[in-house]
């Protein structure tokens, strides 16, 4: 899943720093099977924030999830390939 999540990342945005509600937006588009509860969507779009701080680093696939900052006043994250 994951991984899915991560080829569908770069293949969207690249290396590009992008706020967690895109990445939302890009899992439902894609109809990636992410665990995000079964909430609202904005409860799915806070758990989507907290798994994306708990991968801060890590690697998924051929990807490493970094923090890339603040962009006004959100937290923005980006991909890193790893070759």
């Amino acid at each position: 899943r994951l991984n899915r999540f991560g080829s569908a990342w770069w293949e969207e945005y690249k290396a590009e720093p992008i706020p967690s509600r895109q990445l939302y937006q890009l899992i439902t588009e894609k109809k990636i099977p992410l665990d995000l509860g079964t909430g609202s969507k904005r409860s799915q779009k806070v758990r989507l924030s907290r798994k994306l701080s708990k991968l801060d680093g890590q690697q998924i696939g051929c990807y490493r999830i970094i923090g890339a900052g603040k962009c006004k006043g959100v937290l923005t994250w980006k991909l890193e390939q790893i070759k």
